[in-house]
């Protein structure tokens, strides 16, 4: 996102886009993002968007992960973090 082109309240939707289409907002953060979106053309199309990617990503197969991948995972976030 672009903070030219999207103001401070755009970006904190932005946020809770995730949880609003998992149905995880109470009804007032709901009601917020539901009028939000019905007024700002670009926080549409952002939702419109993360939907129609969740949809697309949902119905691609599942592939087992390699044995050794937890492990290496672990090895390469700690050799960041020691790096900082």
């Amino acid at each position: 996102m672009n903070n030219n082109t999207y103001s401070n309240h755009c970006i904190q939707m932005f946020e809770v886009y995730s949880q609003y289409l998992d149905g995880e907002l109470d009804e007032k953060q709901k009601k917020e993002v539901e009028e939000h979106i019905e007024t700002c053309q670009e926080c549409r199309a952002c939702i419109l968007t993360l939907k129609k990617t969740r949809e697309l990503c949902s119905k691609m197969p599942r592939v087992k992960a390699p044995d050794d991948f937890s492990s290496k995972l672990h090895s390469q976030i700690k050799k960041i973090l020691d790096c900082k």
